[in-house]
């Protein structure tokens, strides 16, 4: 019953993540190909799915279900306005849950306006301080994060770790709204600082990505992470 319960969490997580984008930036389906369905070790089988976001960039969605642990991961990646990167990762195992929302410092112009944001997403995620904190492994990209929602609770807290990944999220596309689409010069700037952080997952480790290097080796994973998750055009 946990794992039934978990994965209609799982996908509303997903849900609510994508909703909230199209609500202010639409969303279009992208075909990813063979990564649609994506096995690992012939234990972990991942649906993917890939969309543009019209005025931002790359959303991609990982999930898995492995009876008793659900993950999804949904990975916002902005090249066409001036905004931070956004990856979301919700774990649920039987009863426990634990809830990541992370913005990356990727932005071209860290000027009063964007303190602005970082001053809100910090309002909001006090907003839930009744919620357990977890603190997070230390990583290389530490220094990239503007700020991080890190929280874990049972099944009665998943209508609250949803809102908050929606608060924040929703906080950062009014703000996108706000910005104008970068020129052709920005543009490409842009992408290339946020191929900085994929490849140097690959290049310096992280939980996740060692996984994938390990499965599909370094290039492969720079081909899936480049082409579908982190796709920065």
């Amino acid at each position: 019953m946990s794992g039934s319960a978990n994965v209609k969490a799982m996908n509303k997580s997903v849900q609510v993540f994508c909703d909230t984008v199209n609500q202010y930036f639409p969303l279009s389906v992208t075909d990813c190909g063979k990564y649609s369905r994506l096995t690992l070790f012939k234990l972990m089988r991942f649906k993917v799915k890939q969309y543009h976001a019209e005025g931002i960039g790359n959303l991609a969605v990982m999930t898995v279900n492995m009876g008793l642990m659900q993950m999804a991961t949904v990975v916002l990646t902005p090249a066409e306005r001036d905004l931070p990167l956004v990856s979301m990762d919700y774990m649920y195992v039987l009863g426990n849950r634990t809830a990541y929302l992370e913005f990356f410092d990727l932005v071209l112009a860290k000027d009063e306006k964007y303190a602005g944001l970082l001053q809100e997403l910090k309002g909001i995620y006090r907003r839930y301080d009744h919620l357990e904190t977890v603190t997070p492994t230390a990583a290389w990209y530490d220094s990239l994060k503007t700020i991080g929602f890190y929280k874990k609770g049972k099944k009665a807290d998943d209508e609250a770790l949803i809102e908050m990944m929606r608060k924040g999220l929703e906080a950062v596309m009014k703000y996108g709204q706000k910005l104008p689409e970068l020129d052709a010069a920005a543009h490409k700037e842009k992408a290339a600082l946020q191929k900085t952080y994929s490849n140097g997952l690959i290049e310096n480790g992280g939980v996740s990505t060692d996984i994938f290097v390990k499965a599909m080796g370094a290039d492969g994973t720079r081909t899936f992470f480049d082409s579908v998750l982190f796709k920065a055009e």
